[in-house]
């Protein structure tokens, strides 16, 4: 069963990056990510919540978005909600071809975001419900590992 570790609701401010960074991160370890797990996903919901703002958006600030991080027994589950246009199908994917790319080399295809968040995270996946967009970022981490033991032992 999926236990949410926190939401957070904001608007579409790039000066809004760095308190959500912070609060993600600390998610990510309360979660069970070590510090560079938590870095990892810190960066990868960073960088999906900035193109929702400069694209979906189109920098438009004061627009909603929602930010959802659960534990699964795979690690953690990262929701990224916003009511911008949808994102096109070919961008879906591009982040999907990225695991092993280092953010250190160029990515002439595409912004930095993109393969970032594809190099980050374990899964990336996308849809577009009732005029919201949902991506859905995930990372293994197994951080409910520890109470399966726990039920185990007993």
């Amino acid at each position: 069963m999926d236990r949410i570790v926190t939401v957070f609701r904001m608007v579409s401010r790039l000066s809004r990056l760095g308190g959500l960074a912070e609060r993600v991160n600390v998610s990510a370890a309360v979660a069970g990510a070590t510090a560079d797990e938590a870095e990892t996903v810190e960066r990868a919901v960073v960088e999906a919540v900035a193109n929702a703002i400069k694209h979906g958006y189109d920098g438009q600030s004061n627009m909603p978005m929602k930010i959802v991080v659960a534990c699964t027994p795979a690690g953690l589950m990262i929701d990224v909600f916003d009511s911008g246009p949808p994102i096109p199908p070919a961008v879906i994917a591009s982040m999907r071809g990225c695991r092993n790319w280092d953010p250190s080399d160029p990515a002439p295809e595409v912004g930095a975001g993109l393969p970032t968040i594809g190099a980050c995270m374990d899964g990336v996946a996308y849809n577009r419900r009732l005029g919201v967009n949902r991506l859905r970022m995930t990372k293994n981490l197994g951080c409910a590992a520890p109470e399966a033991q726990k039920r185990g032992a007993a």
